[in-house]
Formats: structure tokens, sequence, C-alpha cells
């Protein structure tokens, strides 16, 4: 074509927008930037592809906000970056002779963005170079927990007089004498020193046992110094164990139990006659109704002779009618008169016809205290065992369990 077509600012359009113009070959405004015709330097192609190239190298930059391709976040590497003009560093627990630092930032390449730094100091850390492990001493490294790489400052080294020569994927360090230091190799265009870190043993004896005690959600503390010999968990190894107190205010309220009755609590027969005193107390849902309907029963055992006597009954309502049968007929059997009751708080024994029945026959009522099934022990007792028999004689003989109710009355008339 004999012609190139150009670009150039129409001031009839809007601001920005462009109109094309034609030239000759050979003619238009000449470009500053390829020295060829037909356009200026600010609609240049070959300084367009340029640009973006050096845009490329900078996002890529460990200091800037982009991502770095393909590189490992290891916490126990370290990368060189000759353009970072400080040391840094997330890990809190590496440091030594940290201090805080207080409204600090590091600029980061795009000149734009900003990482908070927290504090300074050293670290002591161990490289594993191809010659053996190697110490350095990293001085006035940034603590900044928000950046995804650690990073060990190319200029900082030059300034501690060491000198970096790159060849074949490697780069070497040595001292200003030319002396061998160690070596950094080039992964995913990354130079990456693997080692780990030399940890202050201070740092770890100097925690609390306690402390780690909160931090295990409160786990029984003779267990923690188990793990800490048998170094079964990471961390735990050199915590100091050798603690007197192992009280915890939280644990002892969170943890609290009720203490058992039956070192404190005896029960003593004090009654000297039948009647004195009976003990009540009933027994369901079952899981299936009975035959006759049933799904509960009431056993009444006298204190003195321990005579009991089971009653079963469609519903918790028909308590009170049922004892009124038996209160009658005890008393008419045996010529004498009830005394006393004891049962739990159960809506059954404590409604206010109940309550109301045994006051005008002058009958004391013992109530058990609250989630203290111990203190009414010889009707608990009696339901557990009777319904151990009949479970047991059930499995044996394979009845079916609608037969329950009639098993429970025929294990009490023996």
């Amino acid at each position: 074509s004999s012609e190139r077509s150009g670009a150039v600012l129409d001031p009839s359009r809007n601001p920005g927008q462009y109109r094309k113009i034609h030239y000759p070959k050979g003619m238009g405004p000449s470009c500053e930037f390829c020295s060829r015709k037909g356009h200026d330097a600010s609609k240049c192609y070959k300084k367009r592809n340029k640009e973006k190239k050096q845009a490329f190298v900078s996002e890529t930059s460990f200091c800037g906000t982009n991502q770095a391709f393909g590189v490992s976040t290891d916490c126990n590497h370290f990368l060189i970056d000759t353009a970072a003009t400080s040391h840094f560093c997330y890990e809190r627990d590496w440091f030594k002779n940290f201090r805080e630092l207080k409204t600090t930032k590091a600029l980061l390449a795009d000149k734009k963005s900003t990482c908070e730094v927290e504090g300074i100091g050293n670290i002591d850390f161990i490289i594993q170079d191809i010659k053996g492990n190697v110490k350095i001493t990293l001085k006035d490294v940034f603590f900044t927990p928000n950046m995804r790489r650690n990073l060990i400052s190319g200029a900082r080294m030059d300034i501690a007089g060491l000198k970096i020569i790159w060849s074949n994927n490697v780069m070497r360090i040595c001292h200003s004498n030319n002396e061998y230091f160690f070596s950094a190799f080039r992964r995913d265009m990354f130079y990456i020193v693997s080692g780990y870190p030399l940890l202050d043993s201070v740092m770890y004896t100097s925690v609390d046992l306690n402390l780690i005690h909160k931090r295990l959600c409160h786990v029984n503390i003779p267990l923690i110094k188990d793990m800490c010999k048998n170094k079964s968990v990471k961390g735990l190894e050199k915590v100091n164990i050798k603690i007197d107190n192992e009280s915890c205010i939280a644990c002892n309220v969170g943890k609290a139990t009720r203490t058992s009755l039956k070192k404190n609590y005896v029960y003593k027969r004090v009654t000297k006659s039948v009647l004195d005193k009976v003990h009540m107390d009933l027994w369901g849902p079952a899981p299936v109704n009975s035959l006759g309907g049933s799904k509960y029963f009431l056993s009444i055992i006298d204190d003195f002779s321990r005579k009991i006597d089971v009653f079963t009954l469609k519903s918790k309502s028909e308590v009170f009618s049922i004892f009124k049968e038996y209160l009658s007929r005890v008393q008419r059997e045996l010529g004498r008169k009830l005394k006393s009751v004891r049962t739990d708080n159960g809506l059954e024994f404590c409604h206010k016809d109940f309550e109301t029945f045994l006051r005008n026959l002058g009958i004391k009522i013992e109530r058990t205290s609250f989630y203290t099934p111990e203190l009414n022990g010889i009707a608990e007792r009696f339901n557990r065992s009777s319904m151990e028999a009949v479970r047991t004689k059930k499995k044996k003989k394979k009845k079916k369990k609608k037969k329950l109710g009639g098993s429970t009355s025929c294990l009490c008339s023996y």
C-alpha cells in the first residue's frame, strides 16, 4: 500500500478520542521512538509492547501486590530479592531481640500499596547448603505478618561486604575475599534459600504450662506433661513442666461434679414396726405397653419389713387412687396406721390433692433433694433390680416386650 494510516486527536470529538488519517508512504509525523513516519511516539506499537514487558517484570516482584508464580509458601524458605531495601519475615517466633514498631509501613514495588510493619529484630537461620549447614544472622529484620514471603535483601548483603555471583541458575554468595559462603538456587524465576530458623530455647521454656493448658481447651495438666515428655506433640518439647500449682479456676468450676453419697451417706433403718414408713417410686414409661395397656408401675416398699407391693398403671394420674386403695387395705390388714411416706419430687406425688390427703390423715411427708435419687435409694434400687431381672428373663426365654408388666408382678410375688 502506498499510504499509511495514522491517528490524530480530533477536537470535534470527545476528549481522548481519535480519528484515523491516512498518510502517503514516507509522509506524516516521525516517531521519536522507532524513527518511522506515519505516527507519533504516543501511538507507537513498539513502545507500547516494551512498556507492557516492563510492567510485567515489576508486577512479579516479591515486594509487589501480585502473587509470585509457582513458588511454595513454605515457611522454612527465604527468597533473595535484590530490589528489597530491608529483610522481611512474617514468622514472629523466629525473632530475637524483638521490639515493636508503631505506624511503620513498607512501600511496595507498585509505589501505591503498603505493608504494615509491626516490629523489628534479628533472626538466626541455618541454611542447608550443598556443602553443609551454614549459620547466618539477619539483622534489623522487619516483622510483616501480612507479607506472603520471607525476603533477604540483596542490598543489605552488599552493605555487609558480601559478593553475589550468578551462573547456571545458581546465585553464589561469597565473602569480600572471594571465599565461598552459601548458594541460592533458582526455582520458578526466584532464588530460594532453604533451611530452618535457630530458635531460642528460652522462648519456649518461658512459656507457662498453664498457658498451654488454656490453649489446648483445658486438657488436664498431667496429660500435657506426658505429651511434653513423650514429644508426642510438635512444639511442646521444651515447655517448662516443673510447676507446683496445677489448679485452674475455670476447670474447677466447669468440671465440677457432685460428691458421691456412698461414703458420706448411709441409710439406717430407724423404724420399729410395719407402716412406720413406706418408700414409693414410679417407673416408666415402658418402651411398649403391656397386654393390659399399662406402661408404668408403682412400687411401695415398707421400711421395716421390706414388703414390696407393685401396681401397674396406664398413666401417672392413677398414682393417687392406687395409693388410697393400698392405704385402706394395709391398715385394715395390719391394724396399724401409716406414719410417714418418702417419695421423690415427681408431680404424681407433689400435687395438691395428694398432699392435702396425707396431711388430713396426719401422715408425715418426706421429699428427697432435687436430682438426688440416692436419698430414695430403697425404691430406686428395687426398680433397677426388677428391670434387670425382667430384661434378663425376657432375653433368656425370648419373650415379647408386651409381657414386661406381667413379668414384674410375677417377680414381686416371690
